[in-house]
């Protein structure tokens, strides 16, 4: 919205900004209607924005995709279908909270950024928060490691409140294990990080390689 004009909404901003992640996979254009195509009167994207006093204000956005014609070939809608799924989920997630593991880092140790055999080193966990309604309460990150190499021994932080649209970090509560002397170096270890909310759960998995591999060729060109 709006789709009958140029004129900005007053979220116009969070809008593009929501949008601008969904279109990143198809490489799509944003913008309101008459900035890419035409004008929409009476679209259903105003009501759900702009019909305050019949509902809550909705945040809603039209997908056009390509194709042979307006009406793809049934061939083609496989394709079609993967190139918008990331989209759609995010839509969903963005509706409500919902945490995200943005990045993991190694502190710690001999200070490489890496975990080596033999040394106590503790991980750094980014989380984000992409909903743009609701902060997420209680936030808290915990990890587990089924390696016999590696020893969780403090699998617990806690993140605070996430406010929508946020990030936060674990650096004053850092998740803390150690590897064993014996760990061939370049071994992949993989951990799995449970995210939670008040109301909120979710699991994702990293792999991180412990030492240097061992390097069996190597030329200059």
């Amino acid at each position: 919205p709006w789709g009958y004009t140029t004129a900005h909404t007053p979220d116009d901003a969070q809008l593009r900004g929501m949008a601008n992640v969904m279109a990143d996979d198809g490489n799509y254009q944003v913008g309101q209607a008459p900035e890419l195509l035409y004008e929409v009167n009476g679209g259903s994207m105003d009501w759900g924005y702009g019909a305050t006093n019949e509902h809550p204000k909705i945040y809603s956005f039209t997908t056009e995709f390509g194709g042979s014609g307006f009406w793809p070939a049934p061939s083609e809608r496989d394709g079609l279908i993967a190139e918008n799924l990331r989209s759609n989920l995010y839509l969903c997630q963005t509706a409500g909270v919902y945490l995200q593991l943005a990045s993991i880092g190694v502190t710690g140790g001999n200070g490489n950024g890496r975990l080596d055999p033999g040394e106590t080193a503790a991980l750094t966990a980014t989380v984000q928060n992409p909903g743009y309604v609701y902060a997420a309460v209680n936030a808290r990150i915990s990890v587990t490691c089924d390696d016999p190499y590696v020893t969780i021994t403090d699998g617990q932080s806690s993140l605070g409140n996430i406010a929508a649209n946020s990030s936060a970090n674990n650096n004053s509560d850092y998740l803390d294990l150690t590897v064993s002397a014996s760990c061939p170096a370049g071994r992949p270890a993989t951990f799995r990080f449970i995210l939670e909310a008040d109301g909120f759960r979710v699991e994702e998995t990293r792999s991180l390689t412990i030492g240097q591999p061992p390097i069996v060729w190597s030329d200059t060109f």
